[in-house]
């Protein structure tokens, strides 16, 4: 491509130049018909501007520019100027300032990721966010023009750039990979592995510059037809997934959402199908990043979340532990004493009418060993199993004496697990309900309702007694203090009512 034209300046200027302000073409210039430049396509590679020295007090002078292109778009995207070299040059940088910071923000990003990663549980998702940080850092950097002045090696330039197209799209297919495990059919762990792959060729074709023209064309159509697959496979899975609730899902097809308007604005822009000069991809690439980091803070909390819970969960059963073992000493640790006694003692009198009483004691420690093995053994399970053990329980210990029994049981189906030192307490107390029931009432049914929610639970152990007469039958003996106890441990509440029967009724949180 051709331009020509005519040129003057004011005789005040002391450094005149003709300022070509963006090319990446091969650019040859004459002045007066004399060739003052000749720079290669190679050379143009990552240049975005140069200057034609014109002569002093130039007055029509005549310019002809060659402009010369192996790209799919050639010429000048921006009309040259004529004015003083530094002044010229001067008005670039405060264009650039919000891309040299947008960089180092970039670069901050990456590095810190990068270090998270070495000692995180998110370490593949840190080290995505840590590559598409790094190679936007590169592309951000090499779309400015004042990289010119502090670091004027253009192939040092046009080698970033080559090599953070890729690698963008490789940052962002790996972060996919890690935080939705592979994707449909695993294509995310495909792409991430295929965007590596090109970017490793890009930058072994810069490191072996012989191998540059064979490879430049399958890397660019590569790198692109993945990129495409990416933008068809990505929005969809997405968007299946927060359908499904996943709010992860949800806040990164947003950030897609962003930064693909603002990239088909920057394509439309550059087909001349919309007007104006400012781009919105570093817009979009920003609120992709800020999704990327709000979703690794999202699952690093929800981690440190679980860690809390996990500690609170082995403090709550040590302490639920100790709490066994001392039901342990004093349930079984009495009854063995009582019979190691009385065995003795029948040994030495040769008296045979203890061993009823040893038989006795002996079936209490096998029902007080089952009930702590059963808070071992059993848990955590569902409020079903608690409530087939309270049945099994009392089935066993009624019916043996001709006492009917029956179990209801409501239970929630939002309700938590059952934790060890709860199911204990209700074993205890139902067991004791039903000795009462038994021993000191003359039932002749006792009927149990165990109801179970997400906050609270209640167990009802009505019988059809007498109460044991005056003396009040539930009264006698230490049972009932012992419930009470147990209740007022679990932070409820025991009653006991008398009409025609009697009902024990406990009710406490969960």
């Amino acid at each position: 491509m051709w331009l020509r034209a005519t040129a003057s300046c004011d005789a005040s200027l002391r450094d005149p130049v003709v300022f070509v302000p963006k090319s990446y073409v091969a650019l040859a210039a004459w002045i007066d018909g004399a060739r003052v430049l000749d720079s290669s396509y190679e050379q143009a590679r990552g240049m975005p501007w140069r200057t034609i020295a014109l002569p002093a007090a130039c007055h029509d002078v005549d310019v002809t520019l060659r402009a010369y292109s192996e790209y799919t778009q050639a010429g000048l995207p921006e009309p040259p100027r004529v004015g003083e070299r530094a002044a010229l040059v001067t008005a670039l940088v405060p264009a650039d300032l919000h891309r040299v910071a947008l960089a180092c923000i970039y670069l901050f990003v990456a590095l810190v990721a990068g270090t998270l990663a070495l000692g995180s549980r998110q370490r593949r998702a840190l080290v995505g966010v840590a590559i598409y940080a790094l190679a936007l850092a590169g592309w951000t950097l090499f779309h400015t023009k004042t990289k010119q002045l502090w670091l004027p090696s253009m192939p040092f330039w046009f080698g970033v750039w080559w090599v953070s197209v890729p690698l963008v799209s490789t940052g962002v297919s790996v972060f996919l990979d890690a935080v939705f495990a592979g994707g449909p059919r695993r294509v995310f762990r495909f792409l991430a592995i295929a965007l590596g792959a090109t970017s490793l060729t890009a930058l072994g074709s810069l490191v072996v510059p012989a191998t540059f023209d064979a490879l430049s064309a399958p890397i660019f159509l590569a790198g692109r037809g993945l990129s495409i697959l990416g933008l068809i496979v990505v929005p969809v899975s997405l968007a299946i997934r927060a359908r499904r609730g996943d709010r992860d899902a949800a806040i990164l097809l947003a950030g897609v959402a962003i930064s693909f308007v603002a990239v088909a604005h920057d394509f439309a822009l550059s087909f001349g199908l919309v007007g104006g000069e400012a781009t919105w991809a570093q817009a979009g690439y920003v609120a992709l990043m800020l999704a990327f980091v709000l979703i690794v803070r999202r699952r690093v909390l929800g981690m440190q979340a679980q860690l809390v819970e996990y500690a609170a969960t082995v403090e709550r059963q040590a302490r639920e532990r100790e709490a066994l073992l001392g039901d342990l000493h004093d349930g079984l640790g009495g009854i063995v004493t009582n019979v190691r006694l009385l065995a003795e003692r029948g040994e030495r009198e040769g008296d045979g009418l203890r061993m009823p009483t040893i038989a006795r004691l002996a079936s209490e420690g096998v029902a007080e060993l089952r009930a702590l093995l059963f808070g071992f053994d059993q848990l955590p399970r569902s409020w079903r199993h608690v409530a087939a053990e309270l049945r099994r329980a009392g089935s066993t210990m009624l019916e043996g004496h001709g006492v009917e029994h029956t179990l209801e049981q409501d239970i929630a189906g939002d309700a938590p697990a059952p934790e060890v030192g709860t199911v204990l307490h209700l074993v205890r107390i139902h067991r004791e309900a039903l000795t009462n029931a038994l021993k000191h009432a003359n039932a002749r049914s006792v009927r149990v309702r165990l109801v179970v929610r997400r906050d609270h639970l209640s167990l009802d152990v009505v019988d059809d007694g007498d109460g044991g007469g005056e003396a009040g039958g539930v009264d006698l003996g230490k049972g009932v203090a012992s419930m009470r106890a147990r209740a007022e441990q679990l932070g409820g509440e025991l009653s006991i009512e008398r009409d025609g029967g009697t009902r024990v009724s406990l009710t406490a949180p969960l």
